[in-house]
């Protein structure tokens, strides 16, 4: 569209043509960006699209490609949704934003987002191929899915975690691991906030700066968080394998060195 010989040469219908499908794609890129939260980067493409936009069609007839409003901005992105036009598209847009979510935050809670993140994929997958019956029911599911992930609201934890988030996080890795030891003398749930706020201690008394870095902090965590499973064991007389021990010991590890500074 820059050449002169170009427009000499070619009907003014095919030009209308071609400007009127800018538009259209230039649209249809900011619908779906909305949409699926796509993080696609068109940095390489986008100052000359830019210009074309500028120059033949008009920004203002084109929707711009802005960065989707995450989930905990609540008021803003509860504007978008409401702006869509069906019960559907905006169950769509909720789900697969709230997937975005806990795929930027699985590192810092694996068993607490994982669930969600599965539940999620088996919807999104059913919007896709159509496979709903009453999509304001599809619609009150994504929302309470989105709230349970936003508010932290879809997991119990015992109330001495309520104000211990790391351990909240550290808890759900043991729980998980703990769940196949059979009877022990002492509630699981309770036993895995008590090992969920030791490893929490652990982590904060030999944490030092730039300790996720540090390959020997790190393994004087491990080494006193397993003789604390080991002392454990012998306290309430159940037994955890090795393999579960180092599972315990390298994820908890993991979220420690996402969330503890």
């Amino acid at each position: 569209m820059a050449s002169l010989e170009f427009y000499e040469h070619t009907p003014d219908t095919k030009i209308k043509r071609y400007k009127a499908d800018l538009k259209f794609f230039a649209n249809l890129r900011a619908a779906a960006a909305r949409l699926y939260a796509e993080r696609v980067d068109f940095k390489h493409y986008q100052e000359s699209i830019q210009k074309l936009l500028d120059t033949h069609v008009g920004t203002d007839e084109v929707e711009t490609v802005v960065e989707p409003v995450n989930i905990f901005d609540k008021e803003a992105f509860q504007a978008e949704v409401d702006a869509q036009d069906s019960s559907a598209t905006k169950a769509e847009m909720i789900a697969n934003r709230t997937k975005r979510a806990i795929t930027e935050r699985l590192d810092e809670d694996p068993a607490f987002y994982t669930p969600f993140s599965k539940m999620l994929d088996d919807i999104i997958k059913s919007i896709r191929e159509q496979r709903f019956d009453d999509a304001d029911s599809l619609l009150n599911s994504v929302e309470d899915i989105r709230d349970k992930v936003r508010d932290r609201t879809g997991d119990e934890v015992p109330e001495r975690l309520r104000d211990h988030d790391v351990a909240k996080a550290y808890y759900g890795v043991v729980q998980e691991n703990l769940a196949g030891i059979g009877d022990v003398s002492v509630d699981l749930k309770e036993l895995s906030a008590d090992i969920a706020l030791r490893i929490e201690a652990i982590v904060d008394e030999h944490r030092i700066v730039n300790w996720s870095q540090n390959a020997d902090t790190q393994n004087r965590m491990k080494t006193a968080i397993e003789d604390m499973l080991f002392d454990l064991q012998d306290e309430y007389d159940f037994e955890l394998d090795f393999d579960t021990i180092d599972i315990i010991l390298e994820k908890c590890i993991d979220i420690a060195r996402v969330r503890v500074p």
